[in-house]
């Protein structure tokens, strides 16, 4: 579906803290947003005022929407694309922004609200990838928080957002997502680099709460032989 100009409608599931900031990010940047929610009222009045932005059901955005940002909870995003949600994609890509160790936004074990624990081998975004076989599964945004979103860019540079993808032209098109946003994509490889970059989110976490940063923190990343972002060197989107 299209916005008003004519735009190609990005969905957002869920309208948390990182859903909400993450829609209004896009819009900012003149991208059309669709926001999901289980009430989608909550959702208008949330983002009352932004334009570009509009509120509809889970079922009604996945079938609409040109891109969606998986912006839910790990639990309950994995629990979601179990069912026909996972299935339904044709292809297009889903963005998993899930951190399955920082549940209510402290670190702890993954747990998958079902008593079980993360299996040490595997990372949310593969679970999220294995459940999702019909969509084109690329992680990317975990490493931010709602905060960081709304005060880059970090000191000493732009901030920059690893993105890692079985899947080239979905890694791709993340990338020009990123870029639209303002922010640095960094090729990071293949799903099983979720493994890592959930580990940083944790790391991010706690230098946040030790230094009472409110989740005002992100990377940027260089070469040492030049002052250079990644934005600024050869960073190819595939392989």
């Amino acid at each position: 579906m299209s916005g008003p100009a004519g735009q190609p409608e990005i969905g957002v599931w869920g309208c948390g803290r990182m859903g909400s900031a993450l829609a209004r990010a896009l819009a900012v940047a003149g991208q059309p947003v669709v926001v999901a929610t289980g009430r989608p009222g909550r959702a208008a009045t949330t983002l009352a005022g932004v334009p570009g932005c509009r509120a509809t059901d889970p079922d009604s955005m996945l079938r609409q929407a040109t891109m969606v940002l998986l912006a839910l909870p790990f639990p309950v995003a994995l629990h979601a694309l179990r069912g026909p949600a996972g299935r339904i994609g044709a292809g297009r890509t889903l963005v998993d922004m899930t951190n399955p160790a920082l549940g209510a936004g402290q670190p702890q074990n993954a747990v998958l609200g079902t008593g079980d624990t993360l299996p040490p081998s595997m990372s949310g975004g593969e679970l999220i990838a294995h459940a999702a076989s019909g969509w084109r599964v690329a992680k990317a945004f975990n490493t931010l928080s709602a905060d960081a979103l709304t005060h880059w860019p970090a000191d000493g540079g732009p901030v920059c957002v690893p993105v890692a993808s079985d899947h080239p032209s979905g890694r791709r098109e993340v990338f020009e997502l990123v870029l639209r946003l303002g922010l640095h994509p960094v090729d990071a490889g293949g799903i099983a680099s979720s493994r890592e970059m959930e580990a940083m989110a944790v790391l991010f976490a706690r230098i946040s709460s030790r230094h009472r940063l409110r989740g005002q923190i992100g990377i940027h990343i260089g070469r040492s032989d030049r002052v250079a972002t990644v934005g600024e060197v050869p960073c190819p989107v595939s392989r």
